[in-house]
């Protein structure tokens, strides 16, 4: 485990935390298509996402904008759109792929921030912060959450 903590950095031992929770765990559904692989590959490519994955694993939740950016690159190396919805319309409409084959939708990727994000980042903590699930993807309907 030392050696390969030594080999990744001692940056990315802090920020692997979120990345594993974010792109899929017991909790947190994958990105389809994409596995670990394809994720670690546009981290090393989209740098930026570094600080986003750093601030996330010790919570809470900043930098919508390029945790979007990520998963968009993600799907779609040549991509120019900014957020994952504008990107689905792209890659749907123009680029004709497949509705398996198009990045999730905004809602999806907040809730799996929201659930990477909060309730990872504080395993040990006794009476956890926690963000509105509203503001992250949910509804609560007839006294339960439910995504939209």
């Amino acid at each position: 485990m030392h050696e390969l903590c030594l080999a990744i950095g001692l940056a990315k031992t802090r920020q692997i935390l979120f990345f594993h929770a974010f792109t899929v765990c017991d909790v947190v559904s994958a990105f389809r298509g994409k596995g670990k692989k394809s994720a670690w590959l546009t981290w090393d490519a989209y740098t930026e996402v570094s600080d986003v994955f750093a601030k996330l694993s010790q919570y809470p939740l900043t930098n919508r904008q390029i945790l979007e950016k990520f998963v968009v690159i993600m799907y779609d190396r040549s991509s120019t759109a900014e957020g994952v919805d504008d990107a689905r319309l792209d890659m749907f409409v123009r680029k004709q792929r497949p509705y398996e084959a198009i990045t999730p939708t905004r809602g999806a990727l907040l809730r799996a921030a929201y659930q990477a994000g909060c309730i990872w980042s504080q395993p040990t903590v006794h009476k956890p912060e926690t963000q509105d699930p509203a503001e992250r993807g949910w509804r609560k309907k007839d006294g339960l959450w439910h995504v939209f």
